[in-house]
């Protein structure tokens, strides 16, 4: 049978397509309790400074998500609960050098734009990139952390690609 044959449904020509199928990727989560996030993210907004372009609102929303949540951290089978709050990391491109430096304004987007957009889809609580330690945190419940790091991981590979290819 020939892959590009009509008389076959099951059979298709793929040699134009990019089949390459990434590996999974684990994140690491770790439970934390929501005055401890409120912390996390006041200290690095700097108790959410107007220079950061948080809106009262933003804030008044986080906060009440935050200060409604369960601090039962683990469900009865000893996962993390899907209902309680969590902080997850990616590790970003180095920040010393100007194609990292690049790479990274690139994914987090003019005025973190693709920040904003990825924290309002996923409805996870907030993303920071702390460049002192290179990595990009994620607050908010179990399984939108997990869709918000997949987006902004493979947003990382795409600017990443897309600057490999066109250096000299």
């Amino acid at each position: 049978m020939q892959a590009n044959s009509n008389n076959s449904p099951k059979t298709t020509d793929n040699s134009s397509m990019n089949t390459t199928r990434q590996p999974p990727r684990f994140f690491k989560l770790s439970p934390i309790s929501s005055e401890t996030a409120v912390n996390e993210i006041s200290t690095y907004t700097e108790d959410f400074d107007p220079k950061y372009k948080i809106t009262q609102e933003f804030k008044d929303t986080l906060l009440e998500n935050l200060n409604s949540r369960t601090e039962e951290q683990y469900d009865e089978n000893g996962r993390i609960n899907a209902t309680s709050t969590c902080r997850g990391f990616l590790n970003v491109p180095d920040c010393t050098t100007q194609s990292g430096q690049d790479i990274i304004r690139q994914v987090i987007g003019k005025g973190g734009c693709y920040f904003h957009m990825t924290t309002q889809n996923t409805g996870i609580d907030f993303i920071w990139h702390d460049r002192a330690q290179n990595k990009f945190f994620f607050w908010g419940t179990k399984f939108p952390i997990i869709r918000a790091m997949k987006i902004i991981d493979r947003r990382i590979t795409i600017v990443t690609n897309r600057m490999t290819v066109t250096e000299p």
